[in-house]
């Protein structure tokens, strides 16, 4: 198959850029031909490193994207149309249906139609955007049970146009590259226990809960530590309430880094107190290396992390935060076993093998079945298996 997957992000790191990354490399693994679509910036460099070919586009002047995306698509005969994120979706499914593409197909990663905080948000512009995702594309995949049902209830997509495809790990990037004895000094945890987090430092992320709830664990704990690995808009503002907690000691801020593995390796605890979620690739890295998980019960996050591997608790809650981890941090055993699970679950239902293979097994069915007559399509993966 010739699949033109289009991307509306221009840095790498997020969990719409790692999952194009590795679907697009394991489809090209299988004989199929990829072609990657972002908008300009580092992120081109990142996916050509990888070696996929990708091709710079600034899909937010959607008119000259459309019309580049077009030609693209016929130069290239482009049999499958995938976009990821809002600033993709538009143009891309437009170009694609424009163009009579046998199969328009978008992900969806996260909640639509939500704010900073996680809380319903509508205007005219979301309005036209969920009007488009209930008209023109041919499926939607949606990365969790959680946002298929919000497909469903909020957006009324119809059901036979929703396929759950569960969010998955790349399974071969869990791999530290620098020793835990070097991270632990880096990080001053030295005789410590600790409890991290990864991800954007974004006001949805939930960790103004973490810093809450930390003042009261250091005090039932004093050998503990927190470090929260990423950066965003909301870092000055959670630096400053831990000064102004007199947590200071007791917190590192790494900013954004290459490998997040390295700093994974030493957690004891993974903590993530999102408001809103869909399936975040970050329990999903924490729990593949082994660590046991605290995390908010929200969207597709109880879909991966389960009794055995963790501890829910309430959005927006530091009280259950601070019980579940000091009942943590109060057990290596149970810390050991929560993980062990975590491991076996993630390797075994949420590895990106799995996931491709039922992307690529989604897109000959759904374009087959798109064939008038019953006659089968001719497609690229077919004259590169003669």
């Amino acid at each position: 198959m010739r699949i033109l997957q289009v991307l509306g992000s221009k840095s790498p790191g997020g969990g719409s850029q790692e999952h194009t990354r590795f679907l697009s490399l394991g489809l090209c693994e299988k004989g199929h031909e990829v072609i990657v679509v972002t908008r300009p910036g580092k992120i081109g460099d990142w996916l050509r490193s990888e070696g996929l070919e990708t091709i710079p586009v600034e899909l937010r002047d959607r008119r000259r994207a459309i019309q580049t995306l077009c030609s693209l698509i016929q130069d290239r005969r482009i049999e499958i149309v995938h976009t990821h994120n809002r600033d993709a979706d538009i143009p891309g499914i437009i170009s694609g249906v424009k163009m009579k593409v046998p199969l328009v197909v978008t992900t969806i990663h996260a909640f639509l139609n939500r704010d900073k905080l996680g809380n319903p948000k509508m205007n005219f512009p979301l309005w036209k955007y969920n009007r488009l995702l209930r008209r023109r594309p041919h499926y939607i995949i949606a990365l969790s049970e959680a946002l298929k049902r919000q497909l469903l209830e909020e957006i009324r997509i119809p059901s036979e146009k929703v396929k759950v495809i569960l969010n998955a790990v790349d399974l071969s990037r869990l791999k530290p590259l620098k020793s835990p004895e070097a991270m632990i000094k880096e990080v001053g945890g030295e005789g410590k226990l600790i409890v991290g987090g990864v991800g954007s430092l974004i006001r949805l992320k939930g960790y103004q809960y973490l810093i809450e709830s930390a003042r009261e664990v250091v005090k039932k704990v004093e050998n503990v530590m927190f470090i929260l690995v990423g950066d965003g808009n909301y870092r000055k503002e959670l630096e400053k309430m831990v000064e102004d907690k007199g947590l200071n000691r007791y917190f590192h801020f790494t900013g954004k880094v290459s490998h997040v593995t390295d700093y994974l390796q030493i957690m004891d605890i993974f903590v993530h107190p999102s408001l809103s979620e869909g399936l975040p690739r970050a329990v999903m890295e924490a729990m593949g290396m082994g660590i046991p998980v605290v995390a908010t019960k929200v969207g597709g996050i109880p879909e991966v992390v389960e009794d055995v591997t963790g501890i829910l608790v309430p959005p927006a809650s530091p009280e259950g935060l601070t019980k579940a981890i000091l009942e943590l941090l109060s057990s290596a055993e149970k810390r050991k076993r929560m993980g062990e699970e975590g491991k076996k679950r993630i390797y075994k239902d949420f590895n990106s093998r799995r996931m491709v293979d039922e992307t690529e097994e989604f897109y000959l069915n759904a374009i087959n079945d798109k064939i008038p007559n019953g006659k089968k399509a001719y497609l690229w993966s077919d004259s590169c298996r003669r």
